[in-house]
């Protein structure tokens, strides 16, 4: 009995590890994309002209946010 239940719980940790690893990923391509696009919109905005304006320098303002938050995560948590 108490070996089906350790098999069950490692189950359930493997499974909570492949999860983790899966997040870890998705966030790591979601913080890749955002650092191009950031650069990418910087180089087009070498006038500061956009981010200026007020519609889209909501926008410059919110995927900086992202950025930052991306990077205090990875910080975090992957020492």
């Amino acid at each position: 009995m108490a070996g089906y239940v350790i098999y069950n719980l490692l189950k359930k940790v493997e499974q909570y590890e492949e999860d983790i690893q899966n997040k870890d990923e998705f966030l790591k391509s979601v913080k890749s994309l955002s650092d191009q696009s950031y650069k990418k919109l910087k180089e087009l905005d070498s006038l500061e002209a956009f981010e200026s304006d007020d519609e889209t320098g909501h926008f410059f303002s919110n995927l900086k946010n992202i950025i930052v938050t991306l990077d205090a995560y990875f910080k975090n948590y992957t020492k």
